[in-house]
């Protein structure tokens, strides 16, 4: 047990380095290929973005979260919900 609990810290430190170091290094990449216009829209739209990421993820998570039981109509709407999201990503 005590192997597989230090496999799953190594992997959650790795999972959070990988993440650290995208958000420091993509940022660099994309000002060096865009120009500041398009750099500057695009840091924009991520603002909002994210704002309205942070309204799905509480709403979702509180309305799944306060049903006891989940049925076939509720895991539509989640896979829909998913769906859409995906399709909108850039």
């Amino acid at each position: 047990m005590a192997e597989s609990v230090h496999r799953a810290v190594l992997w959650s430190g790795l999972e959070q380095a990988g993440g650290y170091c995208m958000r420091c290094i993509l940022p660099i990449l994309l000002a060096r290929l865009l120009t500041p216009a398009d750099y500057g829209l695009m840091r924009m739209l991520l603002v909002f973005w994210l704002i309205a990421q942070v309204f799905v993820d509480c709403e979702l998570r509180a309305c799944l979260i306060q049903r006891k039981e989940i049925c076939l109509d509720d895991e539509a709407f989640v896979s829909r919900l998913a769906a859409s999201h995906n399709r909108n990503l850039p």
